[in-house]
């Protein structure tokens, strides 16, 4: 049992240190070079993401063949993996859209909500029960985050709208990414049906939005190809942290342990640029953290 746990500690400890690292690395590619194509750039990751994970079976696999897939593993997955890859590119566009709508401090006091999201809609599609102590730890854990993020608010109700329907859209994903994994198929395997079909759609929508500017920026790009080829490796790897954590906990698990990296963010930018952190940043991320732990060994 022990054992059992540290695993999955170990884990956790991973995804939340690969997503931070994903998080600065995009902070740094999007702010700080010529290339500011979020679709294009969230799509070189689901290629190299595809690439691995394909290469990884084939090394682990005696008498594998590239991009060969069992038959049973077609009938029996695709079709959610297929329902995953467009859950996940739908809820990109629509973070993206929030965006241009939004300040900061909006996005992230809406995003404070993705736990109870999560757990609601986990509810009404019988995936998660309701425990009393997440009826009354989920509440202050969203009020503190909000706390912590809230600023000078910019209220626009299509841009409100559009990222709560980012937050549930990818709610749903998150839960049906819960319930494949937990039916038994293999995280890689999982990844590498999802990551191509997560491709094809962003690079659809990447065609539509950004190809034009990118055409335009052949040349500036070229020198920071292999900087974000490294993001797609560190994307691969959150990947797969992300669904291993996700099969041996729950949506609503990882959506909590998102606080920890969000603390780990923001000693990072404390550090690296920085940023002051005011008092209600340290409180609201105090009490949020404290909230998760007490919530994660909490009895049932």
């Amino acid at each position: 049992m022990m054992e059992a746990n540290a695993r999955v500690a170990l884990i956790g400890c991973s995804w939340i240190s690969f997503s931070a690292a994903v998080v600065v690395i995009n902070k740094y590619i999007l702010s700080y070079t010529d290339f500011s194509h979020v679709i294009t750039l969230a799509a070189v990751h689901m290629i190299v993401s595809a690439g691995l994970s394909e290469a990884y079976r084939f090394t682990r696999q005696k008498n594998a063949r590239l991009f060969s897939t069992d038959a049973n593993y077609i009938n029996a997955g695709s079709g959610r993996c297929f329902l995953i890859a467009a859950l996940f590119s739908a809820s990109l566009v629509a973070s993206n859209a929030a965006l241009t709508r939004l300040d900061i401090s909006s996005v992230q006091i809406i995003k404070a909500l993705n736990p109870a999201v999560i757990y609601a809609v986990g509810i009404g599609s019988k995936m998660e029960k309701l425990r009393r102590k997440t009826i009354i730890l989920l509440p202050i854990i969203c009020g503190a985050v909000i706390v912590a993020v809230k600023g000078d608010l910019e209220f626009r109700p299509l841009g409100v709208f559009l990222q709560i329907l980012c937050i549930v859209l990818d709610s749903i994903r998150q839960l049906c990414l819960q319930n494949l994994l937990q039916s038994g198929y293999d995280s890689i395997d999982v990844l590498r049906i999802v990551a191509p079909i997560a491709a094809l759609f962003l690079l659809s929508m990447g065609s539509a939005f950004e190809l034009e500017n990118i055409s335009s920026h052949h040349f500036q790009i070229q020198h920071i190809f292999p900087l974000i080829v490294g993001s797609g490796v560190l994307a691969f790897s959150l990947n797969v942290c992300s669904y291993a954590f996700l099969k041996q906990t729950s949506a609503l698990t990882v959506s909590l342990s998102g606080i920890f990296k969000d603390v780990l963010l923001l000693g990072i930018s404390r550090a690296w640029l920085g940023s002051k952190v005011g008092s209600e940043k340290i409180l609201g991320y105090g009490v949020a953290t404290l909230c998760a732990l007490i919530h994660q060994y909490w009895p049932e």
